[in-house]
């Protein structure tokens, strides 16, 4: 049997986000595809991550887009005015 489900990751476990028609106990395969937000957090640091590192650390898909949005304002950001 091959079913995809989503799952939350809480407490260092994965939790199914609906019911799995499972036997207690029984052993499964788990593929793990990263959130659109963490793809497209590696996806931007591997094209631009260089360049924005030098204004300041990038952690998370949040941090990038609170870093476009300043370079886009640069009058609320010191750090891009000049």
């Amino acid at each position: 049997m091959t079913k995809t489900i989503k799952a939350k990751f809480t407490n260092g476990a994965l939790k199914p986000l609906e019911r799995l028609d499972l036997e207690e106990g029984q052993e499964v395969s788990i593929t793990i595809n990263g959130s659109e937000s963490n793809l497209a957090y590696e996806k931007w640091m591997e094209r631009y991550g260089n360049v924005a590192q030098e204004h300041r650390k990038l952690d998370s898909w949040e941090d990038i887009k609170k870093y476009l949005h300043d370079y886009r304002h640069p009058e609320r950001n010191s750090e891009f005015s000049e």
